[in-house]
């Protein structure tokens, strides 16, 4: 037996949160948000104002501090206590993170993930990465459910700190080095295969457009480089 998971969408586009509403409305009509001060910052007026035209509810939690079970257990909560049949996660690993943990352990709702930064795999990945107060790792927490849909605005991540696409590309590119070992001593196994294909596609995508990427992002600027490379 093989298991291969993945959210449901992926939708890639400068500009992509003026059109975020529309997306978002044929899963979900009322949003618990989840968010940081900065991630909020970066992806509005443009997304509230699209929720409000798309008729949307929401109301807003940001995250304080790491993904960590309490974060994970308050968040649920208030989502239970608002009722709403959605989760929008904006922002980096640890916001994306306590959203999935709470999706999955809930398991009845939508789950539409808006990474802000292109800095690592979690608006993907099937894990939640658990911490304690003091940032200290407790477990990489394997999760059933995947987000219904994945918003990735490039000109948000345009706007980010380079330093988080230099961060990305190395995560990314390390995946084909920890892969095809495996795949080494496991041939002929379907999602082992996936994975190594997909890992060396990222290295070569890398290797032909990694610099271009990074040197468009110091320049804030969205360009075929920066899409490929997110």
């Amino acid at each position: 037996m093989f298991t291969i998971k993945s959210p449901a969408g992926y939708v890639q586009q400068a500009g992509l949160c003026q059109q975020a509403g529309e997306l978002i409305r044929p899963l979900a009509v009322h949003l618990r948000i989840l968010t940081s001060p900065r991630a909020w910052q970066a992806v509005n007026p443009a997304l509230s104002e699209s929720l409000e035209r798309a008729g949307i509810r929401w109301q807003l939690d940001y995250l304080s501090g790491e993904c960590t079970d309490d974060n994970i257990a308050r968040f649920q909560q208030r989502l239970l206590e608002q009722g709403a049949e959605g989760i929008l996660a904006i922002g980096g690993g640890r916001v994306l993170d306590t959203a999935k943990a709470v999706n999955a352990a809930l398991g009845d709702r939508v789950l539409i993930a808006l990474p802000t930064l292109a800095a690592t795999c979690a608006a993907w990945s099937p894990l939640a990465i658990v911490y304690n107060a003091a940032g200290g790792h407790l477990r990489s927490q394997p999760l059933d459910a995947m987000p219904a849909l994945i918003l990735v605005d490039s000109a948000v991540i345009a706007q980010s700190d380079e330093r988080y696409l230099r961060a990305g590309i190395v995560d990314a590119l390390a995946k084909w080095y920890e892969f095809e070992p495996y795949q080494r001593h496991n041939p002929h196994q379907l999602a082992l295969d996936v994975k190594v294909s997909a890992a060396w596609q990222a290295v070569e995508v890398f290797q032909r457009w990694g610099e271009v990427a990074v040197r468009d992002n110091q320049q804030q600027q969205v360009t075929q480089a920066l899409e490929k490379v997110i």
